[in-house]
């Protein structure tokens, strides 16, 4: 068995239905898919597979993505190991390109990127989803990375290095904090991100703060202490993301001092100017996919309160437990 497609899914997630399809219809022959079931009670979403001696459906306590990523692998049988989220679309020919690409190269591993044409049509989703398109499209070729959404990895590598974190009980940095284990051992993963899947979530603003500020930006805040320069440099938190975040900051207290201080809202347009230069690749993707790009810089701004927010709650709580 060349490998082993291990796709955790929580209860009732009704986008498995089209990731599993996708999954099923590639072009790879020698292949297995093993869902595992986190705390499903009904089996009836996969009557349809039962039949297909590739697929096995494994029910499996409530236990969060990482427990169910590592039960996967257990009782894998493939030399190789993908990730594929539940709700993401792979296209027919991605694995066989992948593997393809790792045998050419020798490493150990690779991620994909999320592709620029989401489907879910929310403002919110559309913005967040091309934002993290944009970081892994920037992150070309970028080692010491790992990412859950989709991923193949040596499954001896995966083992190495004892598998995903099972204290991460909710989708969060996992992945993340894999990948520098990873880099530590002196396994090589890189982002192909020419390899693009469909990322099928619906973003809510509810979802999307509870998500950058509890479940990303605090525990990355953590690892950051504990790991240095390799979690402080990784993709969305390198130096360029850093300076934008500053300038979110100034852009922040500006605002808000200019209400005892007038004159200082003229110095607002400047951060803002400087601001959008730092991530000028990105709003000239953005041009090219929002119509009015003033709403897309409000989001973006939000989005670093979010990070910077979760960065101090971090931090908050690091020194707190030491």
């Amino acid at each position: 068995m060349d490998l082993s497609v291990i796709i955790p899914v929580k209860k009732n997630d009704e986008t498995i239905v089209a990731c599993l399809k996708a999954v099923c219809a590639s072009t790879l022959t020698n292949f297995e898919v093993v869902i595992i079931l986190d705390g499903w009670e009904s089996l009836d979403y996969f009557q349809a597979w039962e039949k297909d001696v590739r697929v096995r459906i494994i029910p499996f306590p409530k236990s969060g993505p990482a427990v169910c990523r590592n039960y996967g692998v257990k009782i894998s049988n493939g030399t190789w190991i993908s990730f594929v989220d539940s709700d993401v679309l792979i296209e027919g020919n991605t694995l066989a390109v992948a593997l393809h690409s790792l045998s050419e190269n020798g490493e150990d591993g690779l991620i994909g990127s999320y592709d620029n044409t989401p489907s879910a049509p929310s403002f919110v989703s559309k913005f967040r989803n091309i934002l993290h398109h944009h970081h892994h499209q920037r992150n070309h070729h970028k080692a010491g990375v790992f990412w859950g959404a989709f991923s193949i990895i040596r499954k001896k590598a995966f083992e190495d290095v004892g598998g995903f974190d099972e204290n991460f009980d909710l989708p969060s940095i996992e992945d993340v904090e894999l990948g520098i284990r990873l880099a530590n051992r002196g396994y090589v993963i890189r982002i192909d991100a020419d390899i693009q899947v469909k990322h099928l979530k619906n973003w809510t603003f509810y979802n999307w703060m509870r998500t950058d500020i509890f479940l990303r930006a605090k525990p990355w805040a953590v690892l950051m202490y504990r790991h240095g320069n390799q979690a402080g440099n990784h993709l969305n938190t390198d130096s360029l993301e850093k300076t934008s975040a500053l300038f979110t900051l100034l852009t922040l207290g500006l605002l808000l001092c200019g209400f005892n201080w007038t004159w200082l809202w003229a110095l607002v347009p400047v951060t803002i100017l400087i601001f959008i230069l730092t991530q000028l690749s990105f709003y000239r993707l953005a041009s090219r996919k929002f119509s009015f790009l003033p709403s897309v810089l409000v989001l973006h701004h939000i989005y670093f309160i979010f990070a910077l927010t979760g960065f101090f709650l971090g931090v908050f709580s690091f020194k707190k437990d030491i």
